[in-house]
């Protein structure tokens, strides 16, 4: 839904509430109204929102995106946008439940952590980077 996709896009551009509300001249409480799916920004503040994001408002709205993806992007449609995860305190993270079911991922199932210092943490399952490993080393 457009709440949604409004957060997503705000905390991409490591905005709160508030810097985000001033940027585009409303209210916190609008802006959590609209996050919440409580009200819905008029057409004149979507094209405004769409600016703000560097996007479209067809993007914004999410009439460019596939029925089951999670939320419009500039990437291509099989990137996704599970929403935020917190850190344990053993270092634990708990993948979104939607996350599980698009790349379906079960309990026990072993992760590769990679890292790069301007693109950040990424995970990868260890059968598919063992089979990746595989195809690239046929003859």
């Amino acid at each position: 839904m457009l709440g949604e996709r409004l957060r997503a896009f705000r905390q991409r551009q490591r905005m709160t509430q508030e810097d985000f509300s001033k940027t585009v001249g409303v209210s916190r409480q609008t802006i959590a109204r609209w996050e919440n799916n409580e009200r819905v920004p008029d057409a004149l503040m979507v094209k405004k929102l769409a600016k703000v994001f560097r996007i479209t408002a067809d993007e914004l709205l999410g009439k460019d995106e596939d029925e089951n993806a999670t939320m419009p992007s500039k990437f291509a449609k099989e990137h996704y946008v599970f929403g935020k995860v917190k850190v344990g305190s053993k270092g634990e993270i708990k993948i979104p439940k939607e996350a599980q079911e698009v790349f379906q991922i079960k309990k026990g199932d072993e992760m590769i952590v990679l890292g790069d210092i301007e693109r950040g943490i990424e995970f990868i399952a260890a059968d598919m980077l063992w089979e990746m490993s595989l195809q690239k080393h046929e003859v």
